[in-house]
């Protein structure tokens, strides 16, 4: 019977010797498989099978205790982890602490604004009617000078005067030191000289030429209450004084005379 393998050649007849194939150290009968049979080295594939065997028991048992984990879930799941491991907790407290200031500061700042505009507001209120109430007030000052000169204004048209000389009043206000500074100018921003020396119309100066420039404002000299002209007269499209436009009164003074515009109703 001729052996699977031999260690030499001389262990087989000299006629059997061409039946073997040299594989290593030793000497295989070489045949053919067939059925599923040969001559291979069964002992070691049957070693190495036992030990792959037992490596992949042992990995099932270590993998046992992940079992239903996703690979990719758990694998993003371990890079948080060392990101977080590489963080300084004092560094990101006082990366924390930096951005509630930074917060809180943004929020002090908006109310700051807020409160700024809000008072700029009532600011610029008050310095309109500031500038208002001294700018009357300079006007009614000049035109009482100009009564102690003897030229009545009738008390009905009084306030319309005013308006008319609003229109050629500016100002200046300095906010530094809160006071008003009164200009005369043209109706069209260009201010107002009195002299060929250039010094400039005072509001005095502007109302000391009302009597020439708008006589129909005026009570005659020597008469009280009466107009230049007695009578009554139909006031335009039946207004009472209060509705009629400051072109209007004048035209209708200086048609009717001052006592009939006095006599119109209110």
């Amino acid at each position: 019977m001729l052996k699977a393998a031999i260690r030499t050649l001389d262990e087989v007849e000299e006629g059997q010797r061409e039946l073997y194939r040299q594989e290593g150290e030793v000497f295989v009968l070489n045949v053919d498989g067939a059925l599923g049979w040969g001559n291979e080295n069964i002992d070691g594939l049957k070693t190495t099978l036992g030990k792959l065997r037992q490596e992949k028991g042992d990995l099932e048992t270590r993998l046992k205790p992940y079992d239903g984990l996703d690979a990719t879930s758990a694998w993003e799941a371990l890079q948080k982890v060392k990101e977080f491991a590489a963080i300084d907790p004092k560094k990101e407290a006082d990366r924390l602490a930096e951005e509630k200031i930074n917060a809180q500061v943004g929020q002090i700042k908006s109310m700051y604004e807020t409160e700024k505009r809000s008072l700029s507001h009532k600011l610029g209120a008050f310095k309109s009617q500031l500038v208002a109430f001294g700018v009357d007030a300079e006007i009614e000052r000049a035109l009482g000078g100009l009564e102690a000169k003897g030229h009545k204004i009738s008390p009905a048209v009084r306030g319309d005067l005013r308006v008319i000389l609003r229109q050629y009043v500016g100002h200046d206000f300095d906010e530094d030191k809160g006071t008003l500074k009164i200009t005369v100018h043209d109706g069209h921003g260009v201010p107002r000289v009195k002299n060929t020396a250039g010094d400039l119309m005072t509001i005095a100066d502007l109302v000391d030429e009302l009597p020439a420039a708008k006589p129909n404002f005026f009570e005659p000299k020597g008469q009280t209450g009466a107009g230049a002209k007695p009578g009554g007269g139909t006031p335009p499209s039946g207004k009472k004084r209060s509705e009629m436009t400051v072109q209007e009164k004048s035209a209708y003074v200086a048609t009717n005379g001052q006592e009939a515009f006095l006599k119109l109703p209110v």
